[in-house]
């Protein structure tokens, strides 16, 4: 029983710790009325790579390059999950 407490309050260390992090490094966006929400929301489903540097910016935080665009867009226009999943992996940062 005595094992049970310290992982739980090891769980509770580590989701604390990640909550503050969370908390540090991500910013609310400038503009979080219903106009600029919908205004993003239009956007984001014009332009994918707008999406992916508004809501994954963690992930996507640097402008890709030509190449990687390219790549992206074909993956995309395949509907193949599995090579965006490896060019992701791959490719990412």
């Amino acid at each position: 029983m005595n094992g049970i407490r310290q992982n739980l309050r090891e769980y509770d260390r580590q989701a604390e710790a990640l909550l503050k992090r969370i908390r540090a490094e991500v910013k609310p966006f400038e503009d979080d009325s219903p106009e600029g929400k919908a205004a993003r929301k239009a956007k984001a489903e014009k332009d994918i790579f707008y999406y992916l540097q508004t809501y994954l910016p963690h992930h996507f935080g640097d402008v890709m390059g030509k190449h990687r665009r390219r790549e992206f867009k074909r993956a995309i226009a395949q509907r193949n999950i599995l090579v965006l999943a490896e060019w992701f992996r791959g490719l990412g940062r």
